[in-house]
């Protein structure tokens, strides 16, 4: 017999804990026709944590305000919302905009130092909306990022980088993703038997090829 019989047959999900998505390439084309829409479509359906903000990061220089206002003609323009609802404005007051160089140390202390004004205890999820060729250089600075995360108190929060690709862009070849200078992560276990297994996959492609 179930616990409680009101939740038989439901779906019962855990409630998201609070994070800060830190979009790289915040005011390219690919954020403003994808990711901003779908954030406003995620809220509004209820799936993003009750403490959740965002902070741009881009190559120009900004306040937050105008960072906010390009969210909303994204919605205008691919989310079909030709005004401002509760939901929009809710969530245009948590996003947030830092601007400068990529390959600029002094921008990722910047990051760093807007992450810690937002909320120091979230979890982050740097989303890399941007070309291929500069995944590299973004990945390396925020190896500290990932080296500080390894070492913190278990309540500091999770720290995720995903890699948006655009399919309308040439992806840098295979054996470029093995040679992304992040020690802490090629250094796991996981990187490692998958680094085996494209060797090995090569090396048998190789020989077919004669």
């Amino acid at each position: 017999m179930s616990s409680n019989p009101l939740q038989d047959g439901l779906r019962l999900e855990p409630t998201p804990g609070p994070a800060i998505l830190v979009i790289f390439g915040a005011t390219g084309d690919l954020t403003k026709r994808k990711l901003l829409p779908a954030l406003y479509h995620l809220s509004k359906g209820q799936r993003l944590p009750a403490r959740f903000s965002v902070l741009g990061v881009g190559r120009e220089s900004m306040p937050d305000d105008r960072f906010r206002g390009l969210f909303r003609d994204s919605l205008r323009e691919f989310a079909d919302l030709p005004q401002d609802d509760e939901v929009a404005r809710s969530l245009a007051e948590r996003m947030h905009y830092v601007g400068g160089d990529f390959r600029d140390g002094a921008l990722f202390q910047q990051v760093k130092a807007r992450l810690a004004e937002l909320d120091g205890g979230s979890g982050a999820l740097f989303y890399l909306a941007i070309p291929p060729g500069i995944y590299s250089t973004v990945i390396e600075q925020l190896g500290a990022a990932i080296k500080e995360a390894k070492a913190a108190p278990e309540d500091g929060g999770p720290i995720v980088i995903h890699i948006e690709s655009d399919p309308l862009l040439d992806a840098p070849s295979s054996e470029s993703w093995w040679d992304v200078p992040v020690s802490q992560v090629s250094e796991l276990e996981s990187t490692k038997k998958a680094f085996e297994t494209y060797t090995d996959h090569k090396s048998r492609q190789r020989k077919l090829l004669g």
